[in-house]
């Protein structure tokens, strides 16, 4: 995976746990969000990274922009910062040729 859509869905991940008027924002967030952590599920799956593997196929699951997970905002700005965190923490994992 590119290291810079890890950054970019890192930082778009902090961007989204601060209160901005902007719903649409959100919804493209989930497309990212959900598409990246799908992505990095699956590299994880074929390196046999099992429980981190997991993690972030249950936050692809969470981001799913088809059928919305509703939380209250204050849970969702909590995933997002720590997601975002998870995202930089293993980046140089994700990005690395196996």
């Amino acid at each position: 995976m590119p290291i810079a859509l890890i950054y970019l869905c890192a930082a778009m991940l902090f961007i989204g746990a601060a209160p901005i008027p902007w719903y649409d924002y959100y919804t493209f967030l989930r497309f990212v969000g959900c598409s990246v952590f799908a992505f990095a599920a699956f590299i994880l799956f074929r390196r046999k990274r099992w429980p981190l593997a997991l993690v972030y196929a249950i936050l692809a699951v969470a981001f799913n922009p088809f059928i919305k997970v509703h939380f209250p905002t204050e849970v969702w700005n909590l995933v997002d910062i720590v997601a975002g965190v998870l995202l930089l923490f293993t980046a140089k994992m994700l990005s690395a040729k196996a």
